[in-house]
């Protein structure tokens, strides 16, 4: 993946970004069996790290969308309390639009998988 338009990229929020699928399904354990008290009390950069954690293993997933998860994934209706938490946290100022809706993770889990197979099947020059 050299020579991409990508390569000098920054991203805005590097912390909440998972390293991989592993650190990913670690970070949405910590927070997905919470309750909504617990979710509440829970402090922003917990709270945030699982949350980007679920939009990175599943990046279809749309927070504005969050009736029809159920239809994307089986686990979903789970999830249903941490998104009305994130919106809570947004509408109160707590979080940021950025980090409500976490393109930045959707795009570093696009970023990781293409660079994985970049790596798995590399192109030969012909």
């Amino acid at each position: 993946m050299n020579g991409s338009e990508y390569d000098d990229y920054e991203p805005c929020y590097p912390h909440l970004l998972p390293s991989d699928e592993l650190d990913a399904k670690r970070r949405l354990a910590e927070i997905e069996s919470l309750d909504s008290e617990q979710l509440t009390a829970l402090d922003e950069g917990t709270f945030l790290r699982g949350w980007w954690a679920l939009h990175w293993l599943y990046p279809g997933l749309h927070p504005d969308d969050v009736e029809e998860w159920q239809n994307d994934v089986v686990d979903a209706i789970e999830w249903r309390q941490l998104a009305a938490e994130a919106l809570r946290r947004l509408e109160h100022g707590d979080i940021v639009d950025s980090q409500y809706y976490a393109a930045e993770a959707v795009h570093n889990r696009v970023w990781h998988e293409m660079c994985k197979r970049s790596v798995e099947h590399p192109t030969r020059d012909v």
